[in-house]
């Protein structure tokens, strides 16, 4: 991931961004940066098994562990991921860009305008624009119902200058829907795109030509006092010269090649079979065998690939390819006798050691993944921290699956579980363990030392006040008026923090 300290909560923001900028600076595809990069953000998406709603599957939002999603950072993600190599096929950006078109409203007057997060019965201009940019870079043509309903939005509306999001929206809808317009022709006039002809972006190139201020700095035109960080006046500035002068093509994305074979097995060809090309260890796209078994990957030029084939019932075979420069066919994979595999993976090596108790704050959790012949696939793994999912880096190398720690986690029992599954579809028996976090919060009030001031500690100080409970020396923070006992002014303290009103 990338961040500064201005961002180190929202990695998944900043990350695409830089991610862009590293291959627009001309470092290779191949570069461990890039591909480090690209598989945080593919580890960060949120799938249907980590969303807290089936509805916010597919796309991302501001920081790995969240298990809802928006629409500004899917498309953000979906367009660095794409220009360092992904193909629009590849099933981690499909479906952000199916999450996206889920996301359009279809009826009332902002039909063809798109919500902020799935879910919301609202639309949201800069959102909007940063959807259709990404659907133009995923080669979304303009006769596609989900982009003609955004410009019909777009010629019915053409004082639709500012967004409806704070004031930082603003700054995005300069920018996005200059470029999304760019990148989009008009129907009606041969040779003309939608950023020439549509009056909306002329009204907004206006907006910001005249607003300019005389130093040549542009400010946030609508500035609120609880707005986002984010909306300073280099970010204006830069925002309002791509609405006067925007980018015309979509940044350059890789060209590709289609690489293409069959897979069989002993008894003959095999469909369904799931054939990944992999650069450096990252999927850049994958697709299934039809029923003759035979498959076609579009990928960047210029590289090499590990092509994998993975199949029910038997362990992942791969070949590699030449450096592609072409169409590559005749790439054949087979599984033999000896890739049969019904044998399901294990877990072990938990951390923390089941049953113990720890008195760090945020300790490691993690376990060992193993299977000795088909192989772990990363996209079955889910694991929960108290029935929770929780985002959590699987490393192919080591097996080793660990969890972000949790620096404000309640002290008490934790029970964590794993379930996944290796490439054959074995799947393996549930890990389930449990530990008991006694970190001394020090939280004023905090009578059971929770971490937090509760109705627990209502509890606990009425039972210290009739001597049905000790107060031990560790939870002294609960005696808040230092007067060596948890009297009246700690019930009264505690209630009023239980209420809110402190």
């Amino acid at each position: 991931a990338f961040f500064d300290q201005y961002t180190t909560w929202a990695s998944v923001a900043a990350t695409p961004v830089a991610l862009e900028r590293l291959l627009a600076l001309g470092l290779p595809l191949n570069d461990p940066k890039v591909t480090a990069a690209v598989q945080f953000l593919l580890n960060a998406q949120v799938t249907a098994l980590k969303a807290k709603d089936p509805m916010f599957a597919g796309g991302w939002r501001y920081n790995p562990a969240d298990t809802d999603t928006d629409n500004w950072e899917t498309p953000w993600v979906i367009m660095a991921l794409m220009k360092a190599g992904l193909n629009p096929a590849e099933p981690h950006v499909a479906a952000g860009i199916q999450l996206i078109r889920n996301s359009q409203l279809l009826s009332g007057e902002d039909a063809g305008l798109f919500r902020y997060m799935p879910g919301d019965t609202w639309a949201v201009s800069g959102a909007s624009a940063a959807c259709m940019t990404a659907l133009g870079f995923a080669g979304i043509p303009r006769t596609d119902p989900t982009v003609d309903l955004f410009f019909q939005w777009a010629q019915d509306n053409p004082l639709e200058i500012h967004a409806d999001n704070g004031p930082a929206s603003d700054c995005y809808y300069w920018s996005m829907l200059a470029w999304a317009s760019s990148l989009y022709p008009d129907e009606t006039l041969n040779g003309k795109t939608e950023y020439e002809t549509l009056e909306l972006t002329w009204n907004i190139a206006d907006y910001a030509y005249l607003s300019q201020n005389p130093d040549g700095h542009w400010d946030n035109p609508a500035p609120k006092p609880d707005g986002s960080q984010s909306a300073n006046s280099v970010m204006f500035t830069a925002c309002a010269l791509m609405a006067l002068a925007p980018h015309t093509a979509a940044l350059a994305p890789p060209e590709t090649k289609t690489v293409s074979g069959t897979v069989s097995d002993p008894n003959g060809s095999v469909s369904g079979a799931r054939v990944e090309a992999r650069l450096n260890g990252i999927p850049v796209v994958q697709a299934l065998t039809d029923g003759n078994g035979g498959y076609q990957l579009a990928v960047p030029v210029g590289q090499a690939y590990t092509l994998m084939a993975a199949s029910p019932g038997y362990a992942r075979t791969s070949r590699t390819t030449d450096v592609v420069t072409d169409d590559l066919p005749g790439q054949d994979i087979a599984f033999d006798a000896a890739d049969a595999d019904n044998v399901a993976p294990t877990a072990g090596t938990f951390v923390p050691a089941d049953g113990s108790t720890l008195a760090q704050p945020a300790p490691e959790i993690s376990a060992v993944l193993n299977d000795d012949h088909a192989g772990i696939d990363p996209g079955t793994i889910v694991m929960k921290l108290d029935g929770t999912p929780v985002y959590a880096v699987y490393d192919e190398g080591t097996g080793k699956l660990t969890m972000t720690p949790v620096p404000d986690m309640a002290n008490g029992s934790h029970t964590v579980t794993v379930d996944f599954k290796d490439y054959a579809e074995n799947a393996a028996a549930q890990a389930s363990w449990t530990f008991t976090l006694d970190v001394w919060r020090n939280v004023p009030g905090d009578v059971n030392n929770s971490g937090q001031v509760d109705l627990g500690d209502a509890v606990s100080a009425l039972q210290v006040m009739t001597g049905k409970q000790t107060l031990l020396p560790p939870h002294s923070a609960a005696d808040v008026d230092g007067d060596g006992k948890i009297g009246a002014a700690e019930a009264v303290y505690i209630l009023q923090s239980v209420a809110g009103l402190r």
